[in-house]
């Protein structure tokens, strides 16, 4: 019985750390979206190769490699 009370506990533990990243990440997201369209925008017609590191894919890559080199 205890079990399942603690097991219940972390369960609400975990969806109140959850809603709260996304709060934090909804926030992330405006400026982020708006720093891609400028730098899209800059570099769309000079330097293609630039302008397509503009994306949420390149930002989560060069997350990930700053993290593993940290962890190092």
């Amino acid at each position: 019985m205890s079990d399942t009370t603690a097991q219940g506990s972390q369960m609400s533990a975990q969806k109140g750390n959850t809603e709260e990243n996304l709060t934090v990440l909804n926030a992330l997201h405006e400026p982020t979206t708006h720093l891609f369209s400028d730098g899209k925008a800059l570099y769309g017609r000079s330097d293609k190769a630039k302008a397509e590191d503009y994306t949420f894919r390149q930002l989560l890559k060069h997350v990930r490699r700053e993290r593993k080199a940290n962890q190092a």
